[in-house]
Order: structure tokens, then C-alpha cells, then sequence
């Protein structure tokens, strides 16, 4: 192992594994594996523990993979190894060759219904259909229940203020949480998207319209002027907020650029472009955009249409319908989302 000899007990109920570092031993996990390990083979930094109930496998930290359930649970296991194109092959006691293609994908959960996530580091923050907020630690394979909602209200998205170190999430309301699932604030407001400009703003989309919203009192000293123009009476129960749009119409997304001084919105009405200064119309050929949903992947703006259309904009550039050039027309397409340099296009049946 890369921190040491690692020394198995394999009569030590549960399971124990230690590690020798040339100083003490020390015990490192334990694990109550169904059947008494036989073979016991590390390969790379993860231990695979060969039982007549299926392979189990750690990594050299005890993090389970898998879930910590078995591969292969109905076959007697012998032995474990891996070839050079990274393909893992298990063998049986008289029932062939097994082979596990990918020991880094598996399912996290299944005892709830996400509904959103967002990612902070290791760490996920899923909304579900039950209005619950679910912690989920990658590194450790564990997850906990953050919050869950009197409600109990489909979670339409969950945002990580990483200024604040606060997580928000809408469901009936707008809810505002620190990162151990403590309610700081609770808005009767409903919102469909909200994205961060800076630690004292937020641009949102929701049923009343689109806008700008604090959630505590402050200045950026960009987006000032226009808040405290548009700037709607509120009370206790309300985040401060400005309507940018009159009439209002009702929001659907909202997408912000990377020099957060640049807000698209996505309504009922068209799509729009703000900035501290002004706001415009986007059409293509002269005609409004009706999108479900945009969102900003570096200086390039995607939209959803209504229709199913993924609609482009570059900078200087018109609106173009991307669809047939990337061979997605027969596609029923109902969300898309970017992952680092990727955009994922998620079908009925597809992604």
C-alpha cells in the first residue's frame, strides 16, 4: 500500500485491516463482509476481498466501492486482477472468468428522488421530489438529510453560495441554509432560477418576474443603481428585490456570464439581456425567444426552446439553432446542463 504493509485479520469479526509503517501497526477499517475473506489481492490503492459470496473491494482508506455491496454476490470467488487497458478480471471456483469493465461507476443512492444538485467540492446538495435537501459526501460514500421542508414541495433547485458559505434552495419557498443544514432564512417567494452576481446580489427568475434580489443588505458597486431603481416594497418575509421588467411577465431561467455583468433571462415574454446600464430584447430573424431554460458556458450562451431547439449565441454573433448540425433533430430534448468543457444534452431516453 502506498502508506505501508497492509496486514488483514481475516478472523477478526468484523473484518479488520492494518497497516505496518515501518514504526506500529494500527488499524486502518473494519467491515462486515457477509463471508470469511479468502484471497485477499490489492490492486493500485484498492484491496479486493475474494468471498464464496461475490468480490468486495475498499479502497486502502476504507471507503467501500460499489456501495460496499459485492460483484458477482452468487459466485464463489478465488482470485482478482487487472489487466494494462485498466479491465478487472475475477475469477471463480469453477464458473469462469468474470470481468468488471468500470469499479468507478456505481449507483450513490437509491433511497430518494433527486429532483436537482449542485456540486461543492465533495460534497452534493440534492434536492428531491419530497422536498428534502440531501448531503452527499463523495469521499465518504454517505449520505445525510440537510433539511426537509414541512411542505414536503418538489425542490426546483439548490445553489451553493460560496461567498456566504450558505446553500439556497426553492421549493414553495426560498430557503437559505449554512452548510450544516441551519435555517437562516426562510422568503415566501417562488422562484424557478436564481443565479449569483456577487455576495451581496443575486439574478432571478420566478413566477412574478425577473430581477435582482439581496438577500442581506450590501453594495457591489455594479449592479446599485439598477437595484434601487427597480426596487418593489417588501417586508420580513420577503428578500429585498427589484423587477427589472415592465410588465413583468414570468421568468423561466436565468443565466449569468463570467464577467457578472451580463444577465440573460429567460421569460414568457422573450429572452433578454441586462446589464447595469441597459436592457434589450434577444430575437433571431426578427422573432422573440421563447426558452425553457439558458445558462452560460464561458462566453457563449445556450438556450432551451420550447419546441426542443438548443438555441446558440456567441459573442457578435445571431442566435443560430444548433440542433441538425449536431445530428440531435430527432431528439426529444428536455434539459441541458454544462459539465467543465461539456455540454450535456439530456433526452427522454438519452443522454
Amino acid at each position: 500500500a502506498s502508506n505501508g504493509i497492509m496486514l488483514l485479520n481475516k478472523f477478526e469479526k468484523p473484518t479488520s485491516i492494518y497497516v505496518f509503517d515501518k514504526k506500529e501497526v494500527r488499524k486502518v477499517f473494519s467491515t462486515d463482509l457477509p463471508a470469511m475473506p479468502g484471497k485477499t489481492v490489492m490492486i493500485g490503492n484498492n484491496l479486493f476481498f475474494c468471498t464464496r459470496k461475490g468480490v468486495f473491494s475498499y479502497t486502502e482508506k476504507g471507503i467501500p466501492l460499489n456501495n460496499g455491496r459485492a460483484w458477482f454476490p452468487d459466485k464463489k470467488i478465488s482470485t482478482a486482477f487487472k489487466d494494462r487497458e485498466g479491465n478487472y478480471w475475477i475469477g471463480t471456483e469453477g464458473e469462469g472468468l468474470l470481468l468488471i469493465r468500470n469499479t468507478n461507476t456505481s449507483m450513490l443512492f437509491n433511497t430518494f428522488n433527486p429532483s436537482c444538485f449542485e456540486l461543492d467540492g465533495d460534497v452534493i446538495y440534492a434536492g428531491t421530489a419530497a422536498g428534502t435537501i440531501e448531503q452527499i459526501d463523495l469521499h465518504k460514500g454517505q449520505s445525510t438529510t440537510l433539511y426537509k421542508s414541512a411542505e414536503k414541495h418538489h425542490v426546483y433547485f439548490t445553489r451553493i453560495d460560496s461567498l456566504n458559505k450558505n446553500v439556497l434552495t426553492a421549493a414553495s419557498h426560498l430557503f437559505i441554509l449554512d452548510k450544516n443544514g441551519k435555517l437562516k432564512k426562510e422568503y415566501i417567494i417562488a422562484i424557478k432560477d436564481l443565479q449569483q452576481l456577487s455576495a451581496d446580489y443575486f439574478a432571478f427568475a420566478g413566477s412574478g418576474g425577473c430581477g435582482l434580489m439581496q438577500t442581506k443588505p450590501g453594495t457591489d458597486g455594479v449592479w446599485d443603481n439598477l437595484f434601487k431603481k427597480h426596487q418593489t416594497p417588501n417586508n420580513e418575509n420577503q428578500p429585498a428585490i427589484a423587477i427589472t421588467f415592465t410588465p413583468p411577465g414570468r421568468g423561466k431561467s436565468v443565466a449569468v456570464m463570467p464577467d457578472k455583468r451580463t444577465i440573460y433571462f429567460a421569460m414568457n415574454i422573450g429572452l433578454f439581456r441586462s446589464s447595469p446600464d441597459t436592457t434589450t430584447e434577444i430575437k433571431m430573424q426578427g422573432r422573440s425567444l421563447y426558452l425553457m431554460q439558458v445558462l452560460a458556458h464561458g462566453t457563449t450562451l445556450f438556450g432551451l426552446s420550447t419546441h426542443g431547439e438548443i438555441i446558440r449565441i456567441r459573442p457578435g454573433q445571431a442566435p443560430e439553432i444548433i440542433n441538425k448540425k449536431y445530428d440531435l433533430k430527432n431528439t426529444d430534448i428536455k434539459k441541458i446542463r454544462a459539465a467543465g468543457s461539456i455540454l450535456l444534452i439530456m433526452g427522454k431516453h438519452e443522454v
